[in-house]
C-alpha cells in the first residue's frame, strides 16, 4: 500500500507533459481565433474590391461626362469587382429644380438642370472557415452580401 502511494504522490507532483497539455488545450483556441481573423480580412478585402469598383465606375462617368453610356460603366465595374454584369446597376438619374424628370428632357426657362449617375453593386462572399462569422455579420450562416453604391452628379 505504500508503495502505491508512493507512486501516487510522484504521479501528482511530476511536470512532465504538462507542456503537452497545456498546448493540448490553447492550440484549438488558437486555431480558431487565427481562421477567424483570416475570415475577417477577406471579408474586409472583399469589401474594399466592391467599393473600389463602385469608385472606379464614377471616375469613368466624371470623366465622361453624362453622354457615358450606362452599359460601359456597368461593364467597367462589373469587371473591376469580378461579378458578372448583372450584380451592376446604373441609373441616370435627372432634375429640374430638384423634382425629378425623365434624362434626356430639358428643363423650362430658369429651372436648374441636374444630372446625376448612381451605381449599385451587390456580391456575395462566402467565408472560408467560421460560419458563425457569417451569422456575426449578417444574421446568416451562409454567403454574406456585400453591397456598396455611389452618385455622382455629372452635370
Amino acid at each position: 500500500m505504500r508503495r502505491l502511494r508512493k507512486a501516487m504522490q510522484k504521479l501528482v507532483d511530476s511536470t512532465a507533459g504538462t507542456a503537452v497539455v497545456e498546448t493540448a488545450i490553447v492550440a484549438p483556441v488558437l486555431a480558431v481565433v487565427i481562421m477567424g481573423i483570416v475570415d475577417v480580412a477577406d471579408y474586409g478585402a472583399a469589401k474594399l474590391k466592391v467599393q473600389q469598383a463602385i469608385n472606379r465606375g464614377l471616375e469613368m462617368a466624371m470623366i465622361g461626362g453624362p453622354s457615358t453610356a450606362t452599359t460601359a460603366i456597368q461593364t467597367e465595374v462589373a469587371d473591376h469587382a469580378d461579378v458578372t454584369s448583372d450584380k451592376v446597376t446604373v441609373t441616370q438619374l435627372q432634375t429640374c429644380n430638384d423634382a425629378d424628370t425623365t434624362w434626356g428632357n430639358s428643363c423650362s426657362s430658369g429651372q436648374e438642370l441636374k444630372r446625376f449617375i448612381k451605381i449599385d453593386l451587390v456580391q456575395t462572399y462566402e467565408p472560408q472557415f467560421v460560419g458563425p462569422l457569417a451569422s456575426f455579420i449578417s444574421n446568416t450562416d451562409g454567403p454574406v452580401s456585400i453591397s456598396a453604391s455611389g452618385t455622382l452628379r455629372v452635370q
